[in-house]
């Protein structure tokens, strides 16, 4: 096997395995503790034994949140003191609170990261995409995610984002397109072998128009018959 196909910490032990430590090792591959446990430890946790028969609270204790509010005031010099009630959150791990962080910041971060990323686009195409959203919602999405290259499908993603569509829609929508459009491939390329790419050349960009415009087609009488649908109570009443 070629070394650039194996493992970057296989080859780094192979490298450091000659190399002797000038102390005992600490290993950190898995965040092992690697001292023993303090003496005052053991009968704290045996006095509160019965305490492990269920979940902690996860708001923890308030002891240790305003320990923790001072320990940050006095470690990075904040600003202003943190409120134990509100900004310190209890964790059984740093997953967890990554995960949470993730959630918290996206209310304040996907906008303005979204922007910036659209900036990379001119106005004028940043401008066609926001109506086709606005106009289409999600078949917008579902089109884009069918059309082959060069078609800016990366601009409907980020533009998604930033202009609130639905995720659950969104997800559905890029999903449906580009599995037909793989499935559509890997046919393609398990029938025709190395002439396939050719034919995809050649095709795919009618037939992503063509499905396109279906959907679009299809998408119009949708919205007609609702219409109908509303117009004929009203007819019947007068």
């Amino acid at each position: 096997m070629k070394p650039e196909g194996r493992s970057p910490f296989v080859r780094l032990h192979e490298l450091l395995a000659d190399i002797k430590p000038g102390k005992p090792a600490i290993n950190l591959s898995v965040g092992e503790p690697q001292h023993p446990i303090p003496p005052f430890v053991g009968p704290v946790l045996q006095a509160h034994l019965n305490d492990f028969g269920r979940y902690p609270a996860n708001k923890g204790t308030d002891g240790f949140r305003k320990a923790a509010a001072v320990w940050l005031d006095r470690r990075y010099r904040l600003g202003r003191p943190m409120d134990p009630e509100t900004e310190v959150i209890v964790l059984n791990g740093t997953r967890e609170g990554l995960f949470l962080g993730a959630l918290a910041a996206k209310r304040y971060v996907s906008q303005r990261a979204g922007k910036r990323a659209l900036s990379r686009f001119s106005e004028s195409k940043q401008k066609r995409v926001k109506d086709l959203i606005d106009r289409y919602d999600v078949m917008s999405v579902l089109v884009a995610s069918l059309l082959p290259p060069p078609f800016p499908f990366k601009l409907f993603v980020v533009s998604s984002g930033v202009f609130r569509l639905n995720l659950l829609r969104f997800t559905l929508a890029v999903a449906g397109g580009r599995t037909f459009r793989y499935l559509l491939e890997g046919y393609l390329a398990a029938r025709y072998g190395e002439h396939a790419k050719e034919l995809l050349a050649h095709y795919y960009p009618a037939i992503g128009i063509a499905l396109a415009v279906l959907i679009v087609i299809a998408f119009v009488v949708k919205s007609l018959m609702k219409q109908s649908a509303k117009t004929e109570p009203s007819s019947v009443e007068s």
